[in-house]
């Protein structure tokens, strides 16, 4: 119903459009691979705890590593080589001076690095045969012990320390890296 003194109405044409695009013709998204943390969910809670114990077992490693560097380094009481087999302690008093204690309050005791020459109390020499040590806080050898790094050799021990962390620091960042 139209009136005579108005246009007819017109409707616009459809626009042919592209058919759409069946879903075999797109492009697959890109997938990502998945995460370590998507990884470790898919696991399930049981291998998720195994994978934890796993993981703490290096560290564990590593801290049994840095605290043994202090029993490696000890050094134990010490005193000069004596000719005797078992000096006895009236010996000791004959054969090593006296020093007098660092700090104060400290009596002191017989010095550990020197000895008096040919027993007689008038020069002191350093230790001239090596040391006899005490091995009172249960290691029988360690790194001081054997290569008798006392006295004028303590200074490698800072070296030893300073090349065994290195040496600890070099094979984690390594094997780290490589694994």
């Amino acid at each position: 119903m139209t009136s005579s003194g108005s246009p007819p109405l017109v409707l616009p044409s459809p626009v042919p459009s592209s058919p759409a695009p069946s879903s075999s013709s797109l492009p697959a998204p890109h997938s990502l691979p998945p995460t370590g943390e998507m990884m470790v969910l898919a696991l399930g809670r049981n291998k998720q705890r195994v994978l934890i114990v796993l993981s703490i077992l290096p560290n564990l490693f590593l801290a049994f590593l840095l605290s043994s560097d202090p029993f490696i380094t000890l050094i134990p009481p010490h005193h000069c080589h004596l000719p005797r087999t078992l000096p006895s302690p009236d010996v000791l008093n004959y054969s090593l001076p006296w020093e007098k204690g660092a700090r104060p309050g400290d009596s002191g005791g017989l010095s550990q690095c020197k000895q008096y020459v040919n027993g007689s109390q008038s020069a002191v020499v350093d230790c001239e045969q090596g040391w006899d040590y005490n091995i009172t806080e249960g290691l029988r050898n360690n790194i001081v012990t054997e290569w008798d790094l006392v006295c004028g050799q303590y200074w490698m021990v800072p070296v030893e320390e300073v090349c065994f962390i290195l040496g600890i620091l070099t094979g984690c960042l390594g094997l780290g890296y490589a694994g």
